[in-house]
């Protein structure tokens, strides 16, 4: 059965096509068209891939899924104050949901991508690991994807460098092999905030400081986010982050940074890519993409969880995707409420 390559253009997915091609993997390029503003110039990088290597390519409507499930779920948490991640929600519906179903429609039975994570069979069940390289590794992305689907995935990259990547493109002649590297949110234009303010608009409220005192004013409660220090607009004479905001009363609180500290969190939405632990286990936690996981202790309440740190951490905001570790080995993902 052929392997259905999700390929976004870039010279991560070309890679993993090219990869799977000299292994003698039937494979047939897929492009999924999202309605973000790139979507044009990714269906001609990966057609143009796939005539290089002598697959077919297909191109994939997704927009109107793409639109359901992650960006008006994206807006609306921001306007409930919460700080969602979409790449997060997109690679569990879309890419390793949507896409799944797309590609045995095509014949395929697996959905390779060019995400540096590696896969490793245990007994009856497929472990998601972190990739090779810690510096290119997106396993928390992938975190909160569904169990099963990791047994009809490839990840072709999880023992390379991005250089390494890069080298393989050139070598091979690809078109894509020097295309820049895009660290956006797909389907936003500009900043976050500016793009927040045209979808959502503005909402002016108070900006009040650790004694509840109004030291400025905001353009909407759903622009900030917890742990942000710069854009704040006012000047404390010493360094200040958002601590708190609440959403309904549109108010924005800052404090130190000890005062945007927390022991603990609470996770909703909880999927776990391992059997469910009988009782608190110690794992790490890791709530941002650009932050080392740090030691905590794991109760997990059916799809609820409590997270215990070991050192207080800094600006777990409610939305943000928190997964979760057992050395290299991903054990799941939920989230902050």
């Amino acid at each position: 059965m052929q392997t259905c390559v999700a390929m976004s253009g870039g010279v991560d997915s070309s890679v993993a096509a090219l990869r799977l091609v000299r292994e003698g993997r039937g494979c047939i390029g897929a492009t999924m068209i999202l309605g973000t503003p790139d979507d044009e110039r990714n269906v001609a990088d990966a057609r143009e891939v796939c005539r290089t290597l002598g697959i077919p390519h297909e191109v994939l409507d997704a927009r109107e899924a793409f639109e359901a499930l992650v960006k008006g779920p994206f807006y609306e948490a921001y306007r409930c104050g919460l700080t969602p991640n979409p790449c997060v929600a997109c690679n569990r519906a879309i890419k390793f949901g949507v896409m799944l179903e797309m590609a045995s429609e095509l014949g395929c039975g697996h959905v390779a991508t060019g995400h540096y994570a590696q896969l490793a069979a245990e007994g009856d069940r497929v472990r998601l690991l972190r990739a090779e390289d810690g510096r290119k590794d997106q396993s928390y992305f992938l975190s909160r994807i569904p169990a099963d689907a990791l047994r009809h995935v490839t990840f072709p990259l999880g023992a390379l460098s991005k250089d390494e990547v890069r080298r393989q493109a050139a070598e091979a002649g690809l078109p894509v092999a020097v295309r820049e590297e895009s660290q956006d949110i797909c389907f936003i234009c500009g900043s976050v905030t500016e793009d927040l303010k045209q979808h959502l608009g503005t909402r002016p409220g108070n900006i009040l400081d650790a004694d509840g005192r109004i030291i400025g004013q905001h353009e909407g409660a759903h622009l900030y986010t917890i742990g942000q220090r710069k854009g704040l607009g006012v000047a404390l004479g010493k360094p200040a982050y958002v601590r708190a905001k609440d959403a309904d009363a549109n108010v924005v609180m800052l404090g130190s940074h000890e005062d945007a500290l927390t022991e603990r969190v609470e996770l909703v939405d909880v999927n776990l890519l391992a059997e469910a632990p009988g009782g608190p286990i110690r794992c790490s936690a890791q709530f941002r993409y650009n932050m080392e996981a740090v030691p905590c202790t794991l109760t997990v309440n059916g799809n609820r969880a409590t997270v215990e740190f070991d050192e207080p951490a800094f600006a777990a905001a409610p939305g943000q995707t928190c997964a979760l570790y057992e050395g290299d080995a991903v054990l799941g993902g939920g989230i902050i409420r």
